[in-house]
């Protein structure tokens, strides 16, 4: 875990479960797996039954935290503990310092129940044969050396050995009446630190297969979005906030022009006065970015290659280190030319309907009322002959006058429509 957070660190935090799982299941004697980014656990696998401890911030807490400096000292695997657990129990925790760029990250840490750990090396904790079993340790705050085995205090030892493990300042003793015994009966107290030792190293060990696998899932991870990046109909760019070009895609580079991004690349070395038609647009679009921290669809009027008038829609978000300075800003971009020319022909067919229909109502209604008072005095019945003829006749033009005016309103609202 400590390499793969050297090397990857947020994708181990991101993939944290999956590789902890492999972890455990190669090791059958850890019973828990954390990772302490600042002395803060964040993560813990499994989780269940575990709850309690995330957040839990191990080097503000005075009752445990003198083991964890001691780990950090040491630059090396080192087991605090037995303890009782704040999910309940008792178990050692290794923890094993993780240094990136010489300045201190974290921890990654395993977490061993002290059963598990007495099973793992065959350590009976009740007398057995007049053979008795102590596991005791020093306790760093206090001082004063705790007994974590229950003792039989009835018994009177005439041989007692013992072990010391450094990796742990714990110490484990067998206690026999029969000294001739003694010797042989000790060597679970050698498997006892051993195990310990073992299973840093089986941890660390199993830490080493999982950058494969890790690095397994960022080729496909890698693979996939390079299809994206380079397949997308929408242009993908990340530039600085002084206007130099980071990246590129196929499709930005087709929609500015340029045969290939890294021939774009190449080419632009201000982007608001090469592809920018009003390089002031530009300033808006990081006032924006600035307020906002993104846009969305932001229409812009550009340039290609050839300065050929374009009109893109922009959106963008700005990319921050350490959450303070701005890095860069990133986003995609969308050629919407015809769009816009479609839409812009379109308003102005409107406007010429609209400014069309309100001068021909005039036209409509002044011809209504010739019609109107043609019939009245028609109906009148005191019109000759010869006028009733020259009345007909006006009605007529007046008729065919007001049908051309509406065709004409007619065929604009058609195109309008089709349009």
């Amino acid at each position: 875990m400590a390499f793969l957070v050297k090397e990857y660190d947020d994708e181990t935090i991101n993939n944290f479960d999956s590789i902890a799982a492999k972890i455990l299941k190669a090791q059958k004697y850890i019973d828990a797996i954390e990772l302490v980014p600042n002395g803060v656990i964040c993560c813990v696998y499994p989780l269940k039954g575990n709850e309690p401890v995330v957040g839990y911030d191990i080097l503000n807490d005075v009752t445990r935290n003198r083991e964890a400096f001691e780990a950090i000292e040491r630059k090396q695997l080192f087991f605090a503990g037995p303890f009782q657990l704040k999910q309940g129990g008792v178990a050692v925790v290794g923890r094993l310092p993780i240094f990136k760029e010489n300045k201190f990250w974290g921890f990654s840490a395993v977490l061993i129940k002290l059963q598990t750990l007495l099973d793992a090396a065959g350590i009976d904790t009740v007398a057995h044969d007049g053979f008795q079993f102590q596991l005791s340790k020093v306790n760093p705050n206090t001082g004063k050396e705790e007994f974590f085995l229950k003792a039989n205090k009835k018994d009177n030892p005439t041989f007692t050995s013992q072990v010391d493990i450094p990796s742990g300042a714990l110490k484990l003793s067998v206690t026999r009446l029969d000294k001739s015994r003694a010797v042989k009966e000790t060597i679970p107290i050698f498997i006892f630190g051993l195990l310990l030792s073992f299973t840093g190293a089986a941890f660390v060990r199993a830490m080493g297969k999982a950058p494969l696998w890790l690095g397994q899932q960022l080729d496909e991870s890698e693979k996939n979005y390079r299809k994206i990046f380079e397949n997308t109909s929408e242009g993908i760019f990340r530039s600085t906030v002084e206007g130099k070009l980071l990246l590129a895609n196929p499709s930005l580079a087709k929609i500015f022009g340029f045969n290939s991004p890294e021939e774009m690349l190449l080419s632009i070395e201000n982007i608001a006065d090469q592809l920018y038609y009003r390089p002031e647009d530009r300033e808006k679009l990081l006032g924006e970015l600035l307020v906002k921290g993104f846009v969305n669809k932001m229409e812009i009027q550009s340039i290609t290659r050839e300065k050929e008038k374009i009109w893109i829609s922009l959106s963008a978000h700005l990319v921050y280190e350490d959450n303070k300075t701005i890095s860069y800003l990133e986003g995609t971009v969308t050629d919407i030319t015809v769009r816009k020319n479609d839409r812009d022909k379109l308003n102005e067919q409107f406007q010429v309907l609209m400014k069309y229909a309100f001068i021909n109502s005039h036209e409509v209604r002044a011809h209504v009322a010739t019609l109107l008072g043609l019939v009245n005095l028609f109906n009148g019945g005191h019109l000759s002959a010869e006028e009733q003829e020259r009345v007909i006749k006006l009605i007529s033009q007046e008729t065919q006058a007001l049908d051309k005016v509406i065709r004409g309103l007619s065929s604009l609202i058609n195109e309008v429509e089709d349009y």
